[in-house]
């Protein structure tokens, strides 16, 4: 048995005496031929986060959509989620930010007889690897030493986590809870007329913790549509359960929703712990599929299904379910901004599925989309995307070449700008795939269309995002994700 070489990467990525290593992991691309050119490489598979699923499969649009290289510049072919028959790259959205980094070894790489899932070569994730999970994934078996990889963390999008209700039937807004956008407002915040219902981020963290249970205490003066016939009452209105609807699955986008609920935790003078720890797998005392006061009346719900969309599909059916989801997934099934009406008539059960403002840094209430009000589910428009132009994320790692160091603190959760539950979704990718794989020419030809696919979301790629409700990679840290991607090679 040996050691490895986690040390080694642990301080490259602690940024600790590493220089010299990263200039090492850097050095040009050594493809050969027939894999020289743009495109000369084989079909490969990528999965992981359901945040990014719509990212490479939207297929709404006529022009770039998402990572869809239609036939942009840089792209590989037309049509096809980036290429030709012989270099086709798909994405599996369905195995979560966890499921996809398990495919490269996250909790069991680093052990005697471990092999990597050969059917996955990039993994996207919202939750990036710890130093001990990044280390577990590149020393793959640890009985030999011929299977050592480094892997890059490129910052590929950015992505609003939408909080979303099921509201109770037959039960009203109470006017102290409206919400409009501010009047006046410029073109990529338009002011509509249409009342939101908001609530304070404090009772949002105390329904996610299961400290309050009951739509009275989430929405205080919750009452009764007057003249209903279906038997809802004031009372029975803020009596109503909130039920918690979660992931099933280990996911970065409820590790991106945590960090938003620490941030409120904290700006309340809470004591929950939501914050990721040091530990090599757990979230505080909980884990990520973990929740607090999770038994009896406040016990969470959870899909028999993997992903967001499993998520969102049963709050769907949850009547007083909250949950949450990347934007893009949130609106793809059927979940929108508030409607003006909660019901639009007596006893009509309307639109009652919807996501919610948040409070930012700076104490303004925004919606997660960046066009409030312009785009509702099934309009004729195409003005959409996440409302995180100009968030401000937190913890950047400022090593020498930074998708080789460690990104499980950065954060965009509590922003002074614009919408306050934003995050970075990445996608990991192997400095050397003939490190990881072997050094042979099929491998050489995967490594091509990984070298190429990432090159192409982290440049021309990065135009189809709002279309598919994502925003770009900030511009203070695209120069990086470039970079990153630039990197990969092969046989270095």
């Amino acid at each position: 048995m040996r050691s490895k070489h986690a040390a080694r990467r642990m301080s490259v990525a602690l940024a600790v005496g590493a220089v010299s290593l990263i200039g090492a992991a850097s050095a040009q691309a050594a493809f050969v031929a027939p894999n020289t050119l743009a495109c000369s490489g084989s079909t490969i598979a990528g999965g992981g986060a359901s945040f990014q699923n719509l990212a490479h499969n939207d297929a709404t649009f006529g022009f770039i959509a998402g990572f869809k290289a239609g036939t942009a510049t840089g792209s590989c072919g037309p049509l096809t989620p980036f290429g030709t028959a012989s270099g086709n790259v798909t994405y599996d959205g369905t195995l979560g930010s966890g499921g996809g980094m398990d495919k490269f070894g996250r909790t069991n790489g680093n052990t005697p007889g471990f092999t990597r899932d050969a059917t996955v070569r990039f993994v996207g994730t919202d939750d990036p690897p710890t130093v001990a999970q990044q280390a577990n994934m590149e020393a793959g078996d640890s009985s030999i030493t011929t299977d050592d990889g480094t892997l890059h963390t490129i910052p590929v999008a950015a992505g609003a986590v939408a909080l979303m209700v099921n509201f109770p039937l037959d039960c009203t807004i109470p006017a102290a809870a409206y919400w409009k956008p501010a009047t006046g407002a410029s073109a990529t915040y338009p002011a509509d007329g249409t009342t939101r219902f908001k609530t304070t981020n404090a009772r949002i963290e105390a329904a996610f913790e299961g400290s309050i249970s009951t739509w009275g205490q989430f929405l205080p003066g919750i009452a009764a549509v007057v003249g209903n016939t279906s038997g809802a009452t004031d009372s029975s209105c803020a009596a109503f359960p909130i039920k918690r609807v979660v992931r099933k699955d280990s996911s970065g986008t409820t590790f991106a929703w945590k960090k938003f609920l620490q941030f409120a935790n904290d700006s309340a003078g809470g004591t929950q712990n939501w914050s990721e720890t040091a530990t090599q797998y757990s979230q505080g005392p909980l884990g990520n599929i973990a929740w607090p006061n999770d038994t009896g009346a406040t016990a969470v719900v959870r899909s028999g299904s993997t992903g967001g969309g499993a998520l969102a599909t049963l709050l769907s059916t949850t009547p007083g379910g909250i949950g949450y989801a990347d934007l893009a997934t949130a609106r793809s099934k059927g979940f929108d901004m508030t409607p003006a009406t909660i019901p639009a008539a007596v006893n009509t059960p309307a639109d009652r599925t919807f996501w919610i403002p948040v409070t930012n840094g700076s104490g303004q209430v925004y919606d997660p989309q960046k066009n409030a009000g312009a785009y509702k589910f099934g309009a004729a428009t195409t003005a959409k995307g996440a409302n995180c132009v100009g968030t401000v994320y937190s913890n950047v790692p400022a090593a020498a070449d930074p998708t080789l160091s460690n990104w499980a603190a950065v954060t965009g959760a509590g922003s002074t700008v614009r919408y306050g539950a934003c995050t970075l979704t990445y996608q990991l990718a192997w400095d050397d795939a003939s490190k990881a794989y072997g050094n042979t020419p099929t491998e050489q030809a995967k490594a091509r269309t990984v070298f190429d696919y990432e090159k192409f979301v982290t440049g021309n790629g990065q135009k189809g995002l709002y279309p598919s409700d994502y925003a770009p990679v900030p511009a203070s840290i695209k120069p990086l994700s470039v970079a990153g991607a630039k990197a990969l090679g092969w046989n270095k």
